[in-house]
C-alpha cells in the first residue's frame, strides 16, 4: 500500500539528481504513470534539469502512481528514466 497521498489540483515538488547532465539540459516529459489500471498523465513537458519542478497533480482517477521523468538529452546516449516510489492520489 501506498504511504504517501495527495489530491488532484495538489502542488507538489518534486527533486530529481542526475549525473554527468548539465542542470542546463532540458528533459523531455514528466508524467504519472497509474499502477492500478494503466496510462499515463502528462505532467509538463519540456523543463530544466535543475534538481526540483513545482507541479500540480492533474485531475486523474483515484488509484496508486508513480512519477516518472524521462528524457534523451542531446549529446547523451543514453535516455534518462526515473520513477518514483507508488504514492496515492485521491
Amino acid at each position: 500500500e501506498s504511504k504517501e497521498s495527495f489530491f488532484s489540483g495538489n502542488q507538489i515538488t518534486v527533486n530529481w539528481y542526475t549525473q554527468n547532465i548539465s542542470s542546463s539540459a532540458n528533459l523531455d516529459i514528466m508524467r504519472l504513470r497509474n499502477m492500478d489500471r494503466g496510462g499515463e498523465y502528462e505532467i509538463i513537458r519540456y523543463f530544466q534539469n535543475d534538481g526540483s519542478e513545482v507541479v500540480t497533480i492533474p485531475q486523474v482517477p483515484a488509484g496508486n502512481y508513480t512519477l516518472e521523468i524521462k528524457s534523451s538529452v542531446k549529446g547523451y546516449s543514453d535516455a534518462i528514466k526515473g520513477t518514483s516510489n507508488k504514492f496515492y492520489i485521491k
